[in-house]
């Protein structure tokens, strides 16, 4: 129903717009200048609108481009960090003693950010008792 209205309307429309340009019977003559110069204007209309659904079609393409590339570096870079995570759990069963290591290197650590803190003489003595606990640690297990 909405599609004939509007095929009656445009009829309407066209018809005004033909009484506007012919008021007078003398100017029938001139159908033929005002036919050429619409078919004209409806041909530059034509091509601007090809011209800006080709530059729309354009610039999707590039954006599908894009997200393509985009989410082959994302599967890429998943696939790095499956791999780094499974050297690092291969690398943490060849280390013996693992575990002591990684939390003497944790105290090594928490130590050397107190040390950039503050109270050098404190931590100097804190750092040279865990150094001495931790050496007879290791020596247990040697």
């Amino acid at each position: 129903m909405m599609v004939e209205d509007l095929g009656v309307e445009a009829k309407e429309s066209a018809v005004r717009e033909v009484a506007k340009l012919l008021p007078l019977p003398e100017l029938l003559q001139s159908i033929a200048s005002i036919k050429a110069d619409y078919i004209a204007r409806q041909q530059a209309n034509d091509a601007q609108l090809s011209t800006m659904v080709a530059e729309q079609v354009e610039q999707a393409q590039a954006g599908l481009e894009s997200l393509s590339l985009s989410q082959k570096s994302i599967n890429q870079l998943r696939e790095n960090f499956i791999s780094i995570e499974k050297l690092c759990q291969e690398c943490q069963t060849l280390i013996e003693n693992h575990d002591k290591i990684k939390l003497l290197s944790n105290a090594r650590n928490n130590l050397n950010t107190t040390l950039k803190v503050g109270k050098p003489f404190l931590v100097y003595i804190i750092l040279s008792v865990m150094i001495i606990l931790c050496m007879c640690a290791c020596l247990q297990y040697v």
